[in-house]
């Protein structure tokens, strides 16, 4: 079942980013005068076609899904019937040319937008930034940051949720951040702090390394035990609470965290009582992989506090306007954000293991259709985005390409060379090859070799 609704949803991201960046390009042409001649969902072999309008425009269904193309009349691409030269695409001005091209990713960071705006207007379920302890030791506990704390400034902008506090701290990555902090007291602090680049998968969460998450809404009390786990082959059930562990007395679930940090395959005393009556049993935690550390893991789940939850979240409907406002923000941001982290990885401040291929979107695309519909469109928003933003790369094949060659056209007044144009082929079809061979090499590292 879980494989099935990460197929299903894969597909369906493909089929609706794709489609819309590509109905981007068919609009532009159909506005520009431009004969369309194939419309494919796919590459590859032709599953399925079939005919629509008075000029008879193929629309397809092909073999490989993993992006799509339109195909336009074009006089360097073969013979063109002189009825039809005028609404060859080399015919149009080099203005109409570049709209087309650029309509493709335009269409992707609408599409962003319109998902975002949805989200905020049917309600966006909003947390406060209120903190959890930071480790012994973090930068954040050197900061001088408390269990409590409440981030209300970063860099200078205010934030109200926790949503806001992380990004603004993600975008800072590698840079001095200063984070401005209320305590329960209501006294303010300013927190001197370095989030890490992203640097992959096995580098963990690059905010929590600084010690900084939000406040865990559990209490010490186990909420249910994984078959087979260390806890449910000890007698632990549902409704124990935890009192101590190795000796670390337990009073929330984040001291359970910390005790088990340092237990990976060595044995611990873990107290709980249970109607009442205080018993003790010896465990070996197994050993797990978070954070780029190893930790110790019983097979258990905590119950929710749900006097914290109503004390820190809500949710939030935004009207038509602010939605709009803040999803194209929100659009803006990650665009920027993408293009920086491209950017570090290409002077190796960032690692190139953040790049994903088709097995990790389809595991993102089943997370978020688990979490329900909300969760996916705004997986399918941030998706578009980052579509939309490798297209307008300036490399050879990709929309950013092609908008080079009409920059190219524009200051010397004539296109390309035939032997540029090849040139500039064989570059983008060895970046693209690459690209690809580099996020399946990433994918079967994360989920096949490193498991």
């Amino acid at each position: 079942m879980e494989v099935a609704l990460k197929l299903i949803g894969f597909l369906a991201t493909i089929a609706i980013v794709v489609t819309w960046h590509e109905l981007g390009h068919y609009w532009a042409a159909k506005w520009a005068g431009v004969k369309v001649l194939r419309f494919s969902l796919g590459f590859g072999n032709i599953l399925k076609r079939w005919h629509r309008g008075s000029d008879r425009e193929e629309w397809a269904l092909s073999a490989i899904p993993l992006g799509g193309y339109v195909k336009m009349l074009d006089e360097r691409e073969g013979n063109v019937p002189e009825q039809d030269r005028a609404r060859a695409f080399n015919r149009a001005t080099l203005t109409k040319r570049s709209i087309i091209v650029a309509a493709g990713p335009f269409a992707n960071f609408v599409l962003a937008i319109a998902l975002l705006t949805a989200i905020n207007m049917s309600g966006v379920f909003e947390t406060r930034a209120v903190l959890e302890a930071p480790a012994v030791g973090s930068a954040a506990e050197k900061a001088g940051i408390r269990l409590g704390d409440e981030i209300e400034i970063v860099n200078g902008e205010a934030v109200a949720t926790w949503n806001d506090a992380r990004w603004q701290l993600l975008v800072s990555a590698g840079d001095p951040v200063s984070v401005t902090v209320r305590d329960a007291r209501g006294k303010l602090h300013e927190a001197q702090l370095t989030i890490p680049a992203p640097a992959g998968d096995d580098q963990g969460d690059p905010v929590q390394l600084t010690g900084i998450a939000l406040l865990n809404p559990m209490l010490p009390v186990i909420g249910g035990v994984s078959e087979n786990g260390v806890a449910a082959k000890a007698g632990l059930r549902e409704g124990d609470k935890i009192a101590r562990i190795g000796g670390l007395a337990i009073e929330r679930w984040a001291d359970i965290t910390r005790a088990l940090a340092s237990s990976a395959n060595k044995r611990v005393e873990v107290v709980y009582t249970r109607a009442g009556n205080e018993q003790t049993v010896s465990v070996i935690p197994a050993a797990q992989i978070r954070d780029g550390k190893e930790v110790g893991l019983l097979g258990i789940r905590g119950q929710v506090d749900p006097a914290m939850i109503e004390k820190t979240r809500r949710i939030v409907h935004y009207g038509p306007v602010d939605a709009l406002s803040r999803a194209a923000s929100r659009t803006w941001d990650l665009s920027v954000f993408t293009l920086k982290i491209m950017g570090k990885m290409l002077t190796g401040q960032a690692s190139v293991k953040n790049i994903s291929g088709p097995v990790a979107m389809a595991d993102y695309a089943g997370q978020s259709l688990q979490s329900g519909l909300t969760g996916f469109v705004g997986f399918l928003a941030l998706i578009s985005i980052s579509i939309g933003v490798l297209n307008l790369l300036p490399i050879p094949m990709l929309d950013g390409g092609h908008l080079l060659y009409h920059a190219v056209e524009a200051v010397s007044g004539q296109p390309p060379s035939i032997k540029m144009l090849e040139w500039g082929q064989r570059i983008g079809v060895t970046f693209v090859v690459g690209l690809m061979c580099l996020a399946f090499f990433n994918d079967i590292t994360r989920y096949f070799i490193g498991r």
